[in-house]
């Protein structure tokens, strides 16, 4: 039997033929693409909305409860350490703010994290807005007003005492910053209640970690991540509970 060969030419896949499967491909690709554009302006417009709405509802509530009002309980019989004492706050809140926008975007940078530089932005819009509204609210008069021992005392900034302090005179700023660290450091009340609020979060954690709800390393994740906020609001509560006691007296 003679044996027969065909010699073949391939002449591989036409341009047609590749637009007719690239096409749908590339289509389904840019349509998820424009999905994940819209669900990450869809998330990043609704947490402007929150930070609008804190800023707005809590900062000013917090800010007078903390600053104002303990400043004017200290300082009732002299105006001018309340102004001192209330521009310190505000200076060593600037301060904290700076640090940890800096930290953070610097993080973001070094080790391109977008998450860090986004938290970073989302901080400094925070920080932003919460100013802007309290500039506006101090000049309100019931919101510098505290009540004290039957009586109500303003602090008023178009008074003599408010237009004469000086933004560069930062006498009262390491007292102030010294205050602060006393009672977040050094009062047993206050170390007492986050020692207690850490131990059940942590056998809380614990229980979840030994069912398998959550793994070990998301165990050291949201303890490590929830102490700070823990510090501040245990502190904030125990702050409003001596200001009570201090109007009671």
């Amino acid at each position: 039997m003679r044996k027969k060969y065909i010699d073949c030419n391939p002449t591989g896949v036409s341009e047609e033929e590749i637009n007719t499967y690239s096409v749908p491909i590339n289509s389904k690709m840019a349509s998820q693409s424009q999905e994940s554009d819209y669900m990450k302006t869809t998330v990043n417009y609704g947490l402007f909305m929150l930070t609008a709405l804190i800023s707005y509802i809590i900062v000013p509530l917090f800010y007078k409860n903390v600053v104002i009002d303990m400043s004017t309980i200290e300082f009732y019989l002299d105006s001018v350490k309340r102004f001192k004492r209330i521009r310190s706050a505000d200076i060593l809140i600037g301060i904290g703010f700076i640090i940890i926008i800096a930290s953070l975007f610097g993080a973001g940078t070094a080790d391109s994290d977008m998450y860090s530089t986004s938290v970073a932005m989302f901080i400094s819009v925070f920080y932003i807005l919460s100013v802007a509204l309290i500039q506006i609210k101090k000049t309100q008069s019931s919101f510098m007003t505290t009540e004290y021992k039957g009586d109500k005392l303003t602090s008023n900034y178009d008074s003599d005492e408010g237009k004469n302090i000086s933004a560069f005179n930062l006498d009262d700023i390491g007292n102030t910053l010294l205050i602060i660290l006393k009672f977040v450091f050094l009062r047993g009340e206050n170390i007492s209640a986050f020692i207690a609020t850490m131990i059940i979060m942590a056998i809380i954690l614990g229980i979840m970690t030994g069912i398998n709800v959550i793994s070990g390393s998301q165990f050291g994740t949201i303890i490590g991540s929830s102490a700070v906020p823990l510090l501040v609001i245990i502190n904030t509560i125990m702050l409003l509970k001596v200001k009570e006691d201090a109007s009671k007296k």
